[in-house]
């Protein structure tokens, strides 16, 4: 086995609010999560709704390490450049 740590992205489970799926990620071993965007699984915007899941992942002893940037049509790379 590797010494890295493993995680996995609640993004797996993007149709579920996040509050559904994180016993089952933290039950099935994992203990680091990248945080998935989409609204239906965590509204960024709702400081509330971000402040419960920050309680509910710190009670499990999950590892938040990593929020998936939300999808969308803008790209957030740099522009190339006219010699690329």
């Amino acid at each position: 086995m590797s010494d890295w740590a493993m995680g996995l992205s609640t993004g797996c489970f993007w149709q579920k609010s996040i509050f559904e799926c994180l016993d089952d990620i933290r039950n099935s071993g994992f203990s680091r999560i990248e945080i998935c965007s989409a609204p239906t699984h965590l509204d960024y915007h709702d400081v509330d709704r971000v402040k419960r899941a920050a309680g509910l992942i710190d009670s499990l002893g999950l590892e938040a390490y990593s929020f998936h940037a939300p999808f969308s049509t803008i790209s957030i790379s740099p522009p190339r450049s006219a010699g690329a």
